[in-house]
């Protein structure tokens, strides 16, 4: 593999490089209908000039992709694998990914005691609704992070509000390391309805019957006002975090498990598609 990258380099700049890696990343899909050496040949071998049946009969397409990806991408899918390996062998938390909040979607999520909101932003983001997204995360977690790559720091500290905690992360031979710049403030200012609007069927499901221990009525609309009319916001919020944690417990015990199994790139849809 070493060999093949080495002639990539010699076929394209590292900036064309860092692009085929970001249309790589968002072409890839953790399914067995992917016919991935297809999009490698389109992407990758034919601008080059480079016969793919070769590769074909010595790699395995999603290597092929995690390498280039992980080698020359800036994509949110490298911070997510760094950010899941730094919290993977934490007890007693779960963590998920593109959690809907409203009209946003929180690209890293930990439930810990706590709620713990993260935004990434990499270098070849643009920072263009991160004032949006925060409003959103704001009402529900009672942290909110925002990742983000040293380019965009000082931008970031202008629109942030001064309770959301600000990272850093930064390429090194190993990968990735963070570094916290402003530690995230309690949030205090979560919504119950927008913590309830999250929650689906199931969720409002657990609490009723776990929590609430009543009848859990037919519908998802009954469910809901039940649940508005017994919890009030301090109860909600804990009601909202052991829900959330409930439902996605086995995705993230099926990352832990596998995490060392698992391409980088693979982490987040293996995470999703994992019942």
């Amino acid at each position: 593999m070493e060999q093949f990258l080495k002639l990539l380099e010699t076929k394209y700049s590292l900036n064309e490089l860092q692009k085929i890696a970001t249309v790589l990343d968002k072409k890839y899909r953790f399914s067995i209908f992917f016919d991935g050496w297809f999009v490698l040949n389109e992407v990758v071998f034919i601008p080059a000039n480079i016969d793919v049946s070769e590769y074909k009969s010595r790699f395995k397409f999603n290597d092929v992709f995690n390498e280039i990806i992980m080698r020359y991408g800036k994509t949110e899918s490298i911070i997510k694998y760094y950010l899941t390996k730094n919290f993977i062998n934490n007890n007693n938390e779960v963590c998920m990914f593109e959690f809907p909040v409203l009209n946003s979607r929180a690209d890293f999520v930990r439930i810990n005691g706590v709620s713990h909101a993260y935004e990434i932003k990499t270098e070849i983001d643009n920072l263009d609704r991160l004032k949006t997204q925060l409003f959103d995360y704001l009402t529900v977690f009672e942290y909110v992070t925002v990742v983000t790559h040293s380019k965009h720091l000082e931008k970031v500290k202008k629109i942030v509000p001064r309770r959301v905690g600000i990272m850093i992360y930064v390429f090194d031979e190993g990968g990735i390391n963070f570094e916290e710049v402003r530690e995230a403030a309690s949030n205090n200012n979560y919504k119950k309805h927008a913590q309830l609007n999250t929650l689906n069927s199931c969720d409002l499901k657990y609490i009723i019957r776990s929590m609430l221990e009543y009848d859990v009525p037919a519908y998802k609309d009954e469910r809901y006002r039940l649940v508005s009319a017994k919890c009030n916001k301090e109860s909600l919020n804990f009601a909202f975090k052991e829900a959330i944690k409930n439902s996605r417990q086995k995705k993230w015990e099926h990352i832990k498990g596998n995490f060392d199994m698992l391409k980088p790139i693979e982490i987040q849809a293996a995470f999703s598609e994992w019942y």
